[in-house]
């Protein structure tokens, strides 16, 4: 029988997720604004869109191979240390440049900004750095679950975990990002690193006596032959072959437009600091809702038509998003 009551060290984990997730959704609103505020190019803000998923493309097989050779509590208070430092770099060096920095807040402000060099590089720098410590941070946050409650309640536990994510990230982070971009751009990247020090702190707590023994791969593993032997299994599998070019071509696309929808926003839809911080939350809610009508939708109508009406359907939702002139109806579609 399932305990009712979870353990103490999974409670200083959950609060370090709300934590760190709260920041996460605050950045994902204040990294586009502030980039649009250092740079005007379509080119070279959708240069930093790519930086922001390159590592779970380059760097996700070596992380899980470097979580299996440490202690998963000690990789997740590292991945957040740094990420705190490096948000805090950056926050510090926007402060130090706020003389020729202004949020774009009007269309005529943001045309006259020239981008500035030296903090769009570290921005790019920045971006993929903490992009290859998320991987690392969420790949030990997943397996570390197992090692501090019991079989019975993994469930539960990841339950949790998974709706307060999406609730941090999607519904709370973007319009709290947008407020404080309101007072100051300095002011949403020192929140974001302050959440990650305090999600370390938490995390550190954890006594070493609430955690399970893990067992710490000391085998160096062949990449190349364990890589190979993936992908020719993939290539052979007659239903995921063709799922994977697809899924792949459908997120290519979607990234193309959305890598500068910052611009469209601004330029387009006139939105403040504000209305973005709403439009950003269109999605999840979107997915909330989709989250808890997908099962009925799909026995009713069947797994394969829904899957050919989404992906024949998604292309004139975009095309309408683009022909749209308000925000209010680009947050529905």
């Amino acid at each position: 029988m399932a305990k009712m009551h979870l353990p103490g060290s999974y409670h200083k984990l959950f609060t370090a997720s709300v934590l760190s997730n709260l920041g996460n959704g605050v950045s994902a609103v204040a990294y586009p604004w502030i980039a649009s505020s250092i740079t005007r190019s379509p080119l070279l803000l959708s240069i930093i869109g790519l930086m922001a998923t390159m590592p779970w493309l380059v760097f996700s097989l070596p992380a899980g191979v470097f979580i299996d050779r440490f202690p998963r509590r000690s990789v997740i208070v590292f991945t957040d240390v740094v990420r705190g430092i490096i948000t805090l770099v950056v926050a510090f060096s926007i402060w130090g440049n706020r003389s020729s920095i202004h949020v774009v807040k009007t269309l005529s402000q943001a045309t006259a900004i020239h981008t500035h060099t030296g903090l769009y590089i570290l921005l790019l720098t920045a971006t993929f750095l903490l992009g290859c410590a998320e991987v690392l941070g969420n790949g030990a946050s997943q397996t570390f679950i197992p090692l501090i409650v019991e079989t019975d309640q993994l469930e539960t536990a990841n339950g949790r975990m998974w709706t307060s994510e999406s609730l941090m990230q999607n519904f709370v982070g973007p319009p709290l990002a947008s407020l404080l971009l309101s007072i100051s751009v300095f002011a949403p990247l020192a929140f974001d690193g302050a959440s990650f020090f305090a999600s370390a702190g938490l995390i550190g707590l954890i006594a070493s006596s609430m955690i399970k023994r893990q067992a710490i791969s000391e085998v160096k593993p062949d990449f190349k032959a364990e890589l190979k032997e993936g992908l020719s299994w993939l290539w052979h599998h007659p239903f995921l072959r063709p799922l994977a070019f697809i899924l792949g071509s459908i997120n290519g696309i979607n990234a193309l437009g959305f890598s500068v929808f910052i611009l469209f926003a601004q330029e387009d839809l006139h939105t403040s600091v504000i209305t973005f911080g709403i439009l950003s939350t269109g999605a999840a809610f979107g997915g909330a809702l989709g989250g808890l009508l997908s099962g009925r939708i799909i026995k009713r109508f069947g797994r394969a038509f829904i899957l050919k009406l989404v992906i024949l359907g998604s292309p004139i939702f975009l095309i309408a998003m683009a022909f749209s002139p308000v925000w209010e109806l680009v947050w529905f579609i």
